[in-house]
């Protein structure tokens, strides 16, 4: 007699978040050196086995982890907006999100590990780099791409565009985390910060019909006021 074969058990979906909320908890904390396998099991209260189940090695969990707070900073450009006045506030959303996160106290620590450590193996250090700025200035360049395509703003080259938003947003901060001083944009700060640097990149992004339309809001309510 033969015996059908059984479904496995199913994964179970709540052990996935904990486990990745431990391991960012982790790697933010104590940075990519204290991201083991154990650490993230103990973290987590669960065995070991489980974690392996789900991620087969730490430079897989580093991946996860990483890939799933830069989707998170990305969820703004799920949507491609359609008008000007979306795309503006699709790009202030994640202008905050992202200066947020730079400024945070999680990113300067995890900065500070990687430029400490001298035995973390540098396809670790590739990974957070390729599954973190290097995906959410991927992710910037094609929602970018899809803006311009629809004629919301002139993009003709969406990579170097978004390099240049990233660069007026996060410029002399990052500068700062270096050297080891405090961030200058914070609270109140940030948020004034994201709206000069997302007014400035659009202006310089408008197409013609947007440049039109807009002085001539300008003029109607100049005439308001009169």
């Amino acid at each position: 007699m033969v015996k059908r074969a059984t479904p496995g058990r199913p994964v179970d979906r709540d052990k996935d978040i904990v486990i990745l909320a431990a391991a960012r908890e982790i790697l933010y904390r104590d940075g990519p050196q204290g991201l083991t396998m154990d650490a993230v099991a103990s973290e987590a209260g669960v065995s070991k086995a489980t974690v392996y189940s789900r991620h087969p090695n730490r430079q897989a969990l580093v991946r996860s982890v990483i890939h799933a707070h830069g989707e998170e900073i990305t969820a703004h450009f799920a949507v491609i907006p359609e008008s000007f006045d979306d795309a503006r506030s699709a790009l202030v959303h994640f202008g905050r999100e992202l200066l947020a996160w730079v400024t945070s106290d999680d990113h300067v620590r995890l900065m500070g590990a990687i430029a400490a450590t001298r035995a973390l193996a540098p396809e670790t250090i590739r990974e957070i780099y390729v599954n973190g700025p290097q995906k959410t200035l991927e992710g910037l360049a094609g929602w970018l791409e899809k803006a311009g395509d629809a004629g919301l703003i002139r993009c003709p080259r969406p990579t170097q565009s978004a390099e240049m938003f990233v660069a007026m947003l996060t410029g002399i901060d990052l500068v700062r985390i270096v050297y080891g001083l405090p961030c200058r944009h914070g609270g109140t700060e940030l948020r004034a910060h994201v709206g000069v640097v997302v007014d400035a990149f659009l202006c310089l992004h408008q197409t013609e019909l947007c440049r039109e339309g807009r002085e001539r809001k300008s003029s109607s309510l100049r005439g308001d006021s009169r």
